[in-house]
Formats: structure tokens, C-alpha cells, sequence
């Protein structure tokens, strides 16, 4: 097991999330969050550009306005098809494989550093 320690700042940086999806039944996503990046510091903002870049690429997406508004979320969406495969997936054990690979993916992408100022992250193995 993988965990991952976030200083406390006292905002929500990391969020689970089922969502509508246009009809096509809800979405889940992990997401990094910040209330308004627009107004950290422009050379961070271009940081947390490249980033999604970054994430863009990591997760085989078209255009980073897949992943993020820029601004407020940077997220990996699996759609409901993903998660529940044709009926034999065990839904939770999938679920929660998608919240470690893209946990993991997301602080080693120095998102969280970036948003919070942070020097670094600590991250250990269990």
C-alpha cells in the first residue's frame, strides 16, 4: 500500500468525486483541487500549466481542458463503463485502484507542492 502524507493547510487539495456525466452515467474522478489558482503567483501558474501538460500526456488525453479548468480542479475522470467493465469487475477493488495509481500520479507531478507552496511531500510505502 501507498500512502501519502499532505500537510494541513486547511483548504481541500484532494478530492474523490462521482459526478453526472452527460446521460452517460456518473463519473469518478481524483482530482487536486485549490479554490482559486488564479491568483497564486503567475510563475506558479505557469508550473501548474506545464503540469497539466504533463498529466495530459501521463493519461493519454486529447486537450488538458480534459483534465482542468486551470483554475480550480486538475482531475482524472473514469467514466461509468471503466469501473464497472461488463458486469464481473469488483466495482470497489477497481475504484480503489484508480484512487492509488492517480493519487500517485498527481503528488509526484508536484501539483500539490505548487499549489500550497509546499518544499515537498513526504511519501512512504506501507
Amino acid at each position: 500500500m501507498l500512502a501519502h502524507v499532505f500537510p494541513a493547510t486547511g483548504a481541500e487539495r484532494l478530492r474523490l468525486q462521482f459526478a453526472a456525466d452527460d446521460g452517460s452515467g456518473p463519473r469518478f474522478s481524483v482530482e487536486a483541487s485549490h479554490e482559486n489558482a488564479a491568483r497564486l503567483p503567475q510563475p506558479v501558474q505557469e508550473r501548474l500549466r506545464l503540469i497539466a501538460e504533463d498529466l495530459r500526456v501521463k493519461w493519454g488525453l486529447q486537450e488538458a481542458t480534459e483534465l482542468t479548468d486551470f483554475r480550480t480542479y486538475w482531475a482524472r475522470n473514469h467514466a461509468l463503463d471503466q469501473w464497472t467493465g461488463n458486469g464481473e469487475t469488483d466495482v470497489v477493488e477497481q475504484l480503489m485502484q484508480y484512487v492509488r495509481e492517480d493519487i500517485k500520479v498527481l503528488v509526484e507531478s508536484g501539483i500539490f507542492r505548487e499549489t500550497d507552496g509546499l518544499p515537498e511531500l513526504f511519501v512512504t510505502t506501507r
